[in-house]
Protein backbone atom coordinates (compact mmCIF):
# COMPACT_ATOMS: atom_id res chain seq x y z
CA UNK A 1 0.00 0.00 0.00
CA UNK A 2 1.26 3.45 -0.82
CA UNK A 3 1.80 5.33 2.08
CA UNK A 4 -1.02 7.31 3.53
CA UNK A 5 -0.10 10.38 3.15
CA UNK A 6 0.64 9.82 -0.22
CA UNK A 7 -2.80 8.80 -1.25
CA UNK A 8 -3.51 12.40 -2.87
CA UNK A 9 -1.72 14.81 -4.97
CA UNK A 10 -0.57 17.60 -2.54
CA UNK A 11 -1.46 20.17 -5.75
CA UNK A 12 -4.72 19.10 -6.95
CA UNK A 13 -5.88 16.77 -4.69
CA UNK A 14 -6.86 14.03 -7.23
CA UNK A 15 -6.54 10.24 -5.86
CA UNK A 16 -3.15 8.23 -6.50
CA UNK A 17 -3.72 4.55 -7.67
CA UNK A 18 -3.23 2.25 -5.08
CA UNK A 19 0.31 0.44 -5.20
CA UNK A 20 2.85 -1.22 -3.33
CA UNK A 21 5.58 1.62 -2.55
CA UNK A 22 8.41 -0.39 -2.60
CA UNK A 23 7.22 -1.76 -6.17
CA UNK A 24 6.75 2.75 -7.22
CA UNK A 25 9.79 4.14 -9.31
CA UNK A 26 11.76 6.77 -8.15
CA UNK A 27 8.40 8.90 -8.33
CA UNK A 28 4.66 9.58 -8.46
CA UNK A 29 2.80 11.00 -11.33
CA UNK A 30 -0.67 12.83 -10.92
CA UNK A 31 -2.88 11.40 -13.74
CA UNK A 32 -4.59 14.78 -13.06
CA UNK A 33 -2.37 17.73 -13.38
CA UNK A 34 1.07 16.04 -14.49
CA UNK A 35 2.61 16.66 -11.29
CA UNK A 36 5.66 14.77 -9.90
CA UNK A 37 5.72 13.60 -6.04
CA UNK A 38 9.32 12.51 -5.38
CA UNK A 39 9.76 9.55 -3.04
CA UNK A 40 12.65 10.59 -1.57
CA UNK A 41 14.26 8.81 1.43
CA UNK A 42 13.87 9.91 5.04
CA UNK A 43 16.98 10.38 6.74
CA UNK A 44 17.94 8.92 9.42
CA UNK A 45 20.67 8.41 11.96
CA UNK A 46 22.62 5.50 13.75
CA UNK A 47 24.95 5.85 16.65
CA UNK A 48 27.22 2.69 16.68
CA UNK A 49 28.80 2.03 19.97
CA UNK A 50 31.83 0.10 20.30
CA UNK A 51 33.68 -1.09 23.61
CA UNK A 52 36.50 -3.54 22.80
CA UNK A 53 34.68 -6.57 20.92
CA UNK A 54 31.56 -5.80 22.02
CA UNK A 55 28.47 -3.34 20.54
CA UNK A 56 25.75 -1.71 22.51
CA UNK A 57 22.44 -2.52 20.86
CA UNK A 58 19.05 -2.02 22.33
CA UNK A 59 15.87 -3.84 23.05
CA UNK A 60 12.51 -2.39 21.78
CA UNK A 61 9.35 -2.03 23.58
CA UNK A 62 6.85 -0.44 20.90
CA UNK A 63 6.61 -1.22 17.62
CA UNK A 64 7.85 -1.41 15.10
CA UNK A 65 9.72 -4.37 15.93
CA UNK A 66 8.53 -4.50 19.03
CA UNK A 67 10.80 -7.21 20.98
CA UNK A 68 13.80 -6.86 18.47
CA UNK A 69 17.17 -5.75 19.12
CA UNK A 70 18.56 -2.86 17.46
CA UNK A 71 21.17 0.06 17.54
CA UNK A 72 20.80 3.91 18.98
CA UNK A 73 19.35 6.07 16.13
CA UNK A 74 16.20 7.48 14.39
CA UNK A 75 14.48 9.96 12.14
CA UNK A 76 16.76 13.57 11.66
CA UNK A 77 14.56 16.49 12.39
CA UNK A 78 14.25 19.56 10.10
CA UNK A 79 16.89 22.12 10.55
CA UNK A 80 19.14 19.50 12.26
CA UNK A 81 22.87 18.06 10.95
CA UNK A 82 23.26 14.49 11.29
CA UNK A 83 25.77 14.77 14.53
CA UNK A 84 23.11 16.82 16.28
CA UNK A 85 20.59 14.04 15.66
CA UNK A 86 22.80 11.44 16.78
CA UNK A 87 23.49 13.38 19.63
CA UNK A 88 19.71 13.97 20.33
CA UNK A 89 18.56 10.44 19.71
CA UNK A 90 21.28 9.07 22.03
CA UNK A 91 19.63 11.33 24.81
CA UNK A 92 16.55 10.59 24.15
CA UNK A 93 16.71 7.05 23.90
CA UNK A 94 19.58 6.55 26.66
CA UNK A 95 19.22 8.98 28.45
CA UNK A 96 22.96 9.88 28.51
CA UNK A 97 25.31 12.74 26.07
CA UNK A 98 27.63 11.29 23.74
CA UNK A 99 30.65 12.09 22.27
CA UNK A 100 30.21 11.78 18.13
CA UNK A 101 32.83 10.14 16.18
CA UNK A 102 33.59 9.68 12.80
CA UNK A 103 31.39 9.06 10.14
CA UNK A 104 31.48 5.45 8.99
CA UNK A 105 28.94 5.07 5.99
CA UNK A 106 25.41 4.80 4.60
CA UNK A 107 23.18 2.39 4.43
CA UNK A 108 19.52 2.54 3.01
CA UNK A 109 16.26 0.65 4.50
CA UNK A 110 12.86 0.93 4.89
CA UNK A 111 10.48 1.51 7.52
CA UNK A 112 6.91 0.53 8.29
CA UNK A 113 5.29 2.91 11.16
CA UNK A 114 2.92 0.24 12.02
CA UNK A 115 0.35 2.60 10.49
CA UNK A 116 -0.14 2.27 6.67
CA UNK A 117 3.21 4.15 6.28
CA UNK A 118 6.29 2.74 4.89
CA UNK A 119 9.55 5.42 4.00
CA UNK A 120 12.46 4.53 2.24
CA UNK A 121 15.19 5.79 4.74
CA UNK A 122 18.65 6.89 4.32
CA UNK A 123 20.63 5.86 7.34
CA UNK A 124 24.03 7.63 8.55
CA UNK A 125 26.09 5.97 10.63
CA UNK A 126 28.76 7.64 13.02
CA UNK A 127 30.77 6.09 15.52
CA UNK A 128 29.96 7.36 19.00
CA UNK A 129 31.22 7.34 22.39
CA UNK A 130 29.44 7.35 25.49
CA UNK A 131 30.21 9.77 28.22
CA UNK A 132 28.46 8.03 30.85
CA UNK A 133 26.78 4.21 31.12
CA UNK A 134 24.05 5.86 33.70
CA UNK A 135 21.42 4.89 31.08
CA UNK A 136 17.30 6.22 31.36
CA UNK A 137 15.86 4.28 29.02
CA UNK A 138 13.17 5.60 26.80
CA UNK A 139 9.83 4.28 27.11
CA UNK A 140 10.23 2.42 23.73
CA UNK A 141 13.31 0.68 24.79
CA UNK A 142 13.19 -2.19 27.09
CA UNK A 143 16.87 -2.93 27.50
CA UNK A 144 20.58 -1.97 26.72
CA UNK A 145 23.03 -4.75 26.41
CA UNK A 146 26.28 -5.08 25.27
CA UNK A 147 27.01 -7.88 22.63
CA UNK A 148 29.97 -9.85 21.22
CA UNK A 149 29.72 -11.14 17.96
CA UNK A 150 29.38 -14.26 19.37
CA UNK A 151 26.49 -14.23 21.35
CA UNK A 152 24.30 -10.77 19.61
CA UNK A 153 20.45 -11.73 19.87
CA UNK A 154 19.29 -13.33 15.91
CA UNK A 155 16.20 -10.77 16.63
CA UNK A 156 16.76 -7.98 14.86
CA UNK A 157 14.64 -5.04 14.12
CA UNK A 158 15.73 -3.44 11.07
CA UNK A 159 17.38 -5.29 7.50
CA UNK A 160 20.14 -2.50 7.82
CA UNK A 161 21.06 -3.34 11.19
CA UNK A 162 21.14 -6.87 10.77
CA UNK A 163 23.86 -5.75 7.49
CA UNK A 164 25.75 -3.49 9.86
CA UNK A 165 25.77 -6.27 12.94
CA UNK A 166 26.62 -9.37 10.43
CA UNK A 167 29.52 -6.82 8.90
CA UNK A 168 31.09 -6.15 12.02
CA UNK A 169 30.86 -10.05 12.96
CA UNK A 170 32.22 -11.22 9.56
CA UNK A 171 34.62 -8.60 8.91
CA UNK A 172 35.77 -6.80 11.84
CA UNK A 173 33.90 -3.31 11.08
CA UNK A 174 30.05 -2.46 10.17
CA UNK A 175 31.31 -0.87 6.44
CA UNK A 176 34.14 -3.02 6.26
Amino acid sequence: MIQAAYQYCHYCGAKYPEADHRLLPKHISCAACGRILYLNPKPTVTAWFQKGQKILLVQRSQEPSKGAWGTVGGFMEYGETPLEALVREAKEELGVNIKPGPYLGTKNDFYDNQQGELYSTLGLVYSAKLISENFKLAEELSDAKWFSAKDFPQDIGFPSTRWLIENWRDKGAPFA
